[in-house]
């Protein structure tokens, strides 16, 4: 064996032992080995001083910046100690002290780079090539494998990461029949598949978009603006708001134009499509996901979607849907004579129960002050209905509000709570509740704002609860201090709402929790004025952000009501109803 192939074979060698020697793991025959080659060969030794310089240089830049004893002997120990492994941390002396964290962590990366190179370029330009480009790259192999191993736990963090951050698409809002034990009216959906073998379930998206979908079948949500339907029955109701919301079927889709429509597909990937109202845009698919025909349906049309003629078959209309959008009930909140007795004796300045009216007034509890009033006047009984005890309101283009019949003095002057029960049609972004101050010179200016948010330019989660205070009153999009619940509101149940401003902070308790409290500067507090409130829009004389649902039991306080007295009056009720929590 000539001596280059011997210094190669030392090299080899000497590339399977030195893992073994940074975990710790060699067998003392394998040490001695390991000395013994080291003893014989300068380029081994450079080999072995580099290789263990570059482990505690990616160590330190890792985060495991310790480096490694070596069990060596005689001479060789004082050689390889005087070149033992700096981790470089240590390095942060002198001209590197005043760096920061963030430009260190770049130079030391740097640093391991040129390291690297550096060996390349010695082990190819000190020897015969085919002696050495074995080892290096048996050495760069070994540092590709591991920051391979990083990468790919870094793209796995960053997938839970990115499940973890998905935004809620969906919210349960009716299940009938047997379903998922994990499925409950209130559960927020992130995108993801449904599989009922029985039973339906009612969704409502956060685009506004409602599919009742029935089982047995499967439903995959892509987003808030759609979702495909594998097996199984939908029928879909789109608002003009969710309009453009797409429902794709087998070897179809179908584009809402502002409708409802029905889809059934059978265990054999055959669709059926049926508008019942408005009209959508129909395409049968291609082997490419792309439209390869497209057919405008408009109300009471049924069409069959044939995968295998790649074609649209017309059908009698009135196909029998599986699958039916329920409306939300009239059902009243269980107000009981307890829960009466316990608002009256916490002393509110304005009760309003919602049992009646009397010279299109709703009286206030608590006094002849401060009734509330329909405006305009003729909107009460038509898009402003008292029913089973609760007052209901319906969206609509025009403006209409309940107002109170006079002024609120000194309101912002201390602490105070607004207090009341709602049951929402839909998570559309709706401001249940406004306060204004009289001597306004702009229509938009407020100092109180409760709504829920779905679509907002703000960052929070789609369909919570918003408060909002601003003082002094500040004009629409002006600057406020927002305080939002972390969960959501559900469409067709009660929610038991109360905003509280202390001397210090505004809350927001929600169903007899408190889940947001939020400090106020000193100056944005308190201040003088006399206020009134609205009812069932932003402001009184527009007719946008629309409250569509119901309202029930509203108490104003000119102090902040305790954590505990919210949640006494919420318990009272709950008992009774069984109310949900927000969904976290």
């Amino acid at each position: 064996m000539n001596e280059s192939a011997d210094q190669s074979g030392k090299l080899d060698r000497l590339g399977e032992l030195l893992p073994g020697l940074i975990d710790g793991v060699l067998l003392p025959a394998e040490t001695e080995e390991l000395v013994q080659i080291l003893r014989q060969s300068s380029d081994a030794q450079s080999y072995y001083l580099t290789y263990l310089q570059i482990h505690s240089d990616l160590g330190s830049i890792w985060g495991a910046g310790a480096t490694v004893d070596i069990p060596l002997a005689g001479n060789l120990v004082q050689t390889l100690e005087l070149a033992k492994p700096v981790p470089i941390a240590n390095l942060r002396q002198g001209w590197f002290a005043g760096m920061s964290d963030h430009f260190f962590g770049v130079v030391a990366c740097l640093i391991g780079i040129i390291i690297v190179l550096s060996v390349a370029v010695v082990f190819l330009l000190s020897g015969p090539i085919g002696d050495y480009r074995d080892s290096v790259m048996s050495l760069a192999d070994a540092m590709d494998s591991r920051a391979g191993k990083l990468k790919d736990d870094a793209a796995g963090r960053a997938t839970e990461r990115k499940a973890a951050w998905d935004p809620d698409v969906a919210v349960v809002v009716r299940i009938d029949g047997t379903v998922s034990s994990w499925m409950a009216v209130g559960h927020r959906l992130k995108p993801g598949r449904i599989v009922l073998g029985n039973g339906s379930v009612q969704l409502e998206f956060m685009s506004g978009a409602v599919l009742a979908f029935a089982g047995p079948g499967e439903l995959d949500i892509h987003s808030k603006d759609a979702a495909t339907l594998i097996s199984g029955s939908v029928s879909a109701h789109v608002p003009e708001r969710a309009r453009g919301f797409v429902l794709n079927a087998p070897d179809a889709a179908i584009v809402d134009l502002g409708t409802e429509f029905n889809v059934n597909v059978d265990p054999n990937g055959v669709s059926e499509v049926e508008v019942t109202s408005g009209e959508v845009e129909l395409s049968l698919l291609g082997n490419d996901g792309n439209t390869l025909t497209s057919q405008r349906l408009h109300e009471s049309t049924r069409m069959r979607v044939d995968g295998f003629d790649r074609s649209l078959v017309l059908l009698d209309s009135g196909g029998s849907a599986t699958s039916k959008i329920v409306a939300f009930d009239d059902s009243r909140l269980p107000v009981t004579d307890q829960y009466v007795d316990e608002i009256v004796r916490a002393e509110p300045i304005l009760y309003c129960r919602f049992e009646g009216s009397r010279d299109a007034l709703i009286p206030n509890h608590m006094s002849d002050r401060l009734a509330l009033r329909a405006d305009p006047p003729e909107s009460f009984h038509n898009s402003i209905r008292l029913s089973s005890g609760h007052v209901q309101f319906i969206r609509t283009e025009a403006s209409r509000s309940l107002v109170i019949d006079g002024v609120i003095e000194d309101l912002n002057e201390g602490p105070y709570s607004i207090e009341f029960w709602m049951k929402p049609d839909d998570l559309q972004h709706a401001t249940c509740l406004g306060v204004f101050p009289e001597s306004r010179t702009d229509a938009g200016s407020f100092i109180n704002v409760i709504e829920i948010v779905t679509d907002t330019f703000m960052i929070h989660d789609p369909g919570a609860i918003r408060f909002l205070h601003r003082s002094p009153p500040g004009e629409l999009f002006g600057q406020g201090t927002n305080a939002f619940t972390p969960g959501i509101c559900v469409p067709g149940q009660w929610h038991h709402v109360v905003a509280v401003k202390t001397n210090h902070a505004m809350e927001i308790h929600v169903n007899g929790q408190l889940v947001r409290q939020v400090e106020l500067k000193e100056d944005k507090r308190h201040g003088p004025g006399h206020f009134y409130v609205v009812l069932g829009q932003l402001r009184d004389d527009w007719h946008r952000r629309q409250f569509s649902g119901a309202l029930d039991e509203l108490a104003i306080y000119k102090r902040a009501l305790t954590v505990s007295e919210v949640a006494q009056h919420f318990e009272i009720i709950a008992f009774e109803n069984q109310q949900p929590t927000l969904t976290e």
